[in-house]
């Protein structure tokens, strides 16, 4: 001990023979409110380092931990976040990168997307509204009713089935029809 209540060393070893780790222990201290803890663990050549430096805690090694882990301060994580099991986010998440989903994905609220969207395969969607222009670049099977307010404009256009027009309609081009036809008040 270098002053009251201060350990400046502590060493503790087992036998050379043994099995048993070997524990160092360092303390210094600078001032009143500075503290510096360094605990050197080895065990078969291998050293495990926990220091404790004012009020931060640093591993210099692998951590395994038992039970709950609460913190109720800011984390930041400088590599791979691997979780097993279910992980419960009580606010925002924030992604600065890519977030890739290896699995279902479910949201119980919005999504706000503000970039494109890419989805490859199958998409169901329930109650759709598209804000914008919508742009279909293949085929597109509408199982329902189409109801389109404002100007339509159709290239080859293929009708299989009654085609009902309640309003005036003009026709630029040429009108061929096969089979029966019957006008009504023609000029």
């Amino acid at each position: 001990m270098d002053g009251p209540g201060i350990w400046s060393d502590v060493h503790v070893q087992a036998d050379a023979d043994s099995s048993e780790a070997e524990l160092h222990m360092h303390v210094t201290h600078n001032d009143a409110t500075n503290h510096t803890v360094k605990i050197d663990m080895y065990a078969d050549g291998d050293t495990a380092t926990l220091r404790f430096e004012a009020n931060t805690a640093a591993f210099h090694a692998d951590m395994d931990v038992h039970g709950s882990l609460d913190v109720d301060d800011a984390t930041a994580l400088n590599s791979t976040l691997d979780v097993d099991g279910v992980t419960t986010l009580n606010d925002s998440l924030d992604v600065d990168g890519n977030a890739a989903f290896h699995g279902n994905t479910q949201t119980d609220g919005s999504a706000n997307i503000d970039g494109d969207l890419t989805v490859d395969g199958d998409s169901d969607l329930d109650d759709t509204d598209v804000d914008g222009t919508l742009d279909v670049s293949g085929n597109t099977d509408i199982d329902g009713t189409l109801d389109v307010d404002g100007d339509t404009e159709l290239d080859d256009t293929d009708v299989d089935g009654t085609l009902d027009v309640s309003g005036n309609t003009d026709i630029d081009g040429t009108l061929d029809v096969d089979g029966d036809t019957d006008l009504d008040d023609t000029d």
